[in-house]
C-alpha cells in the first residue's frame, strides 16, 4: 500500500522483487493445524494470534492490521513519520515457537515473528489526485525490522529495529504491548490502569469443539495421531455477572473483581453442570507488577480435573479452555467459536 513521508531507507528495491520476497515467505509456513511438530511448534496448547486490527493502547493512535492463516502472518504497521505524515509499513513471515523460560527450555509459550519492514513510496494516487498526472514508479525500501512476541491469542509485545541513515547502523526502540481492537460486542476494562486487560462480554451462542490428547514429558501435547477423543456441540453463555470487592480490605492475591458467565444450553454434556466461565482479577503484590486475570471453568465436580483459561486467549470471537487430568496423564482442549459474529 502507498505510504507518505520521507523515505527512511537506502536499500531500494523494485515492487516486483518485494512482492516476490513476500511470495517466498508465504510458502514456508509450518505444518497443518492440530499437529504438534518439532519444526512448527505445539499448536495444541498455543493459539495462533487473533486476525484483525491491533492497537497500542497508549493514546498514540498507532496500530496494526494482522492476518494469520495456517501460521503465516501478513501485516501492516500504521503510524506516522517524523514529519507527521501517515506511514504504512508492510511485514510478513512464518510464526516461530516462543520459549521464554530458560529453566523450561522445551516448554513453548506462544509465538514470535521477525520480519523486515518495507515502506512503499510513490505509489498510485487514491486521494486528491491530479487529472492526467504522469504514472509514477512505486519504490519499495527496507526501513528496518520488527519483532513481535505473541504471549497469547490476544496479547503481544513488539519491538522495532530501525535502520539509520548515516552509518547503515540500527537503533532498537523499547518493546511496547499491543492487543486486538474489539468491536461488535461490549468491552470493559476492570482495571483502568491496564487498558490492554479489557475483557469482552462473552454472552451469546458458541460452537464448542473438544479434542483430547496425552501429554509428553516436556508438558507439550503429543502428536495428533495419539488423540483418543473428539466431540463438538453448542453452548450458550448467559449474561455477564460482576462482583466487586473493597480493595481497602483485600490482601495480595485476593479477588478485586470476579466476572462470571453461566453456561446454559450445554448440548452433548461437553461441560460440567452448573458451571460458569469465570475470570478473577486479583490484588497484585505491587502497583506495577504483572497481574493478568485468572480464568477458568468454575464448577463443583471433584478435584481430579481442572479447566483453565488463559486470559490472553480470550477474544471477542474465540477462546480456549485447557483440561488437565493429572491422574490419567491426559489433557484436553475446548475451542469456543462465537456464532454469527463474522
Amino acid at each position: 500500500m502507498p505510504g507518505s513521508g520521507t523515505n527512511c531507507g537506502s536499500d531500494r528495491r523494485t515492487t516486483g522483487r518485494a512482492l516476490a520476497s513476500v511470495a517466498v515467505l508465504l510458502l514456508v509456513g509450518p505444518g497443518s493445524p492440530g499437529i504438534a511438530q518439532d519444526d512448527s511448534g505445539d499448536i495444541f496448547f498455543n493459539d495462533y494470534p487473533e486476525s484483525g486490527r491491533w492497537f497500542a493502547g497508549d493514546g498514540s493512535l498507532t496500530g496494526f492490521f494482522i492476518e494469520v492463516q495456517n501460521g503465516i502472518v501478513a501485516g501492516l504497521y500504521v503510524g506516522a513519520g517524523a514529519d507527521g505524515n501517515n506511514v504504512w509499513l508492510n511485514f510478513s513471515g512464518a510464526l516461530e515457537p516462543r520459549f521464554p523460560d530458560p529453566e523450561r527450555s522445551n516448554l513453548q509459550a506462544g509465538w514470535q515473528l521477525v520480519s523486515d519492514l518495507y515502506q512503499i513510496t510513490d505509489g498510485g494516487c487514491i486521494l486528491f489526485c491530479i487529472a492526467n498526472d504522469p504514472t509514477r514508479e512505486p519504490v519499495v525500501a527496507s526501513v528496518g525490522q520488527i519483532r513481535i512476541e505473541f504471549v497469547g491469542r490476544s496479547r503481544a509485545e513488539f519491538r522495532i529495529l530501525e535502520n539509520m541513515l548515516d552509518e547503515g547502523s540500527a537503533m532498537a526502540r523499547p518493546a511496547r504491548p499491543i492487543a486486538p481492537l474489539v468491536f461488535g460486542v461490549r468491552v470493559e476494562s476492570f482495571d483502568p490502569d491496564r487498558p490492554l486487560q479489557a475483557m469482552p462480554d462473552l454472552e451469546g451462542v458458541w460452537a464448542v469443539a473438544r479434542s483430547d490428547t496425552v501429554t509428553g514429558a516436556d508438558g507439550n501435547a503429543a502428536s495428533s495421531s495419539e488423540k483418543f477423543h473428539s466431540d463438538a456441540g453448542i453452548v450458550r453463555l448467559g449474561p455477564r455477572m460482576v462482583e466487586r470487592f473493597d480493595p481497602e480490605i483485600t490482601d495480595v492475591g485476593d479477588p478485586l473483581v470476579e466476572v462470571r458467565h453461566p453456561i446454559i444450553d450445554n448440548t452433548l454434556d461437553l461441560l460440567p453442570e452448573n458451571a460458569d466461565v469465570m475470570c478473577r482479577f486479583v490484588k497484585p503484590p505491587a502497583p506495577d507488577a504483572p497481574n493478568p486475570p485468572r480464568c477458568r471453568i468454575d464448577f463443583t465436580l471433584g478435584p481430579m480435573i481442572s479447566m483453565e483459561i488463559d486470559f490472553h486467549s480470550i477474544s471477542d470471537a474465540r477462546f480456549n479452555v485447557l483440561l488437565f487430568n493429572d491422574i490419567a496423564g491426559t489433557a484436553g482442549r475446548l475451542e469456543f467459536f462465537r456464532l454469527n459474529h463474522d
